[in-house]
């Protein structure tokens, strides 16, 4: 994921279960980034799941792809 690559990020709120998406795509494809997943609690949100997948591959996101759940294949980053 170094230079020359396009960074293109969303984040999504579920207000129900006061959660924040967040993906990051290091192409417009999204065959690389990073996925992250924040829980509101009490007066801040936490982070609760990283993914990271930096090999860009040519394998994209499929276009139903549901933002709520990391990418299929995308590497769980331990703390």
């Amino acid at each position: 994921m170094g230079h020359g690559y396009t960074r293109i990020g969303w984040y999504r709120c579920d207000a129900r279960s006061l959660t924040l998406f967040g993906l990051v795509k290091c192409c417009g494809m999204g065959d690389c980034g990073s996925w992250v997943r924040y829980r509101f609690r009490g007066d801040a949100f936490e982070m609760v799941d990283y993914y990271l997948k930096t090999t860009c591959d040519g394998r994209g996101l499929r276009e139903d792809y549901d933002f709520r759940h990391p990418p299929p294949g995308w590497k769980r980053v331990e703390r």
